[in-house]
């Protein structure tokens, strides 16, 4: 079975466009294929909001959050040393 392991830089959330429901918070994110990238990464994510001000057609410059890979079974996920910052 494959998955999909992404690195999030929580800073780049737009905090101005999560919404709360039944006292949690939430956003919206999309995953966008990039096979074959320069960094070797299979997945880039953007956090989505739709914007309805803009013309039907146009988007808004959505931040990119991070990138992504697609793990195969068997596979080790990305390495994390916890004593460099990440928040996981």
């Amino acid at each position: 079975m494959e998955k999909i392991t992404m690195t999030i830089n929580l800073d780049k959330i737009q905090e101005d466009r999560a919404w709360e429901y039944n006292g949690a918070r939430y956003i919206s994110v999309t995953l966008i294929p990039t096979p074959d990238n320069q960094y070797g990464k299979d997945y880039m994510c953007k956090q989505y909001w739709k914007d309805d001000t803009l013309p039907a057609g146009k988007y808004p410059d959505h931040p990119i959050l991070g990138n992504g890979k697609t793990m195969k079974q068997g596979s080790q996920g990305p390495s994390v040393n916890k004593d460099e910052g990440s928040p996981f």
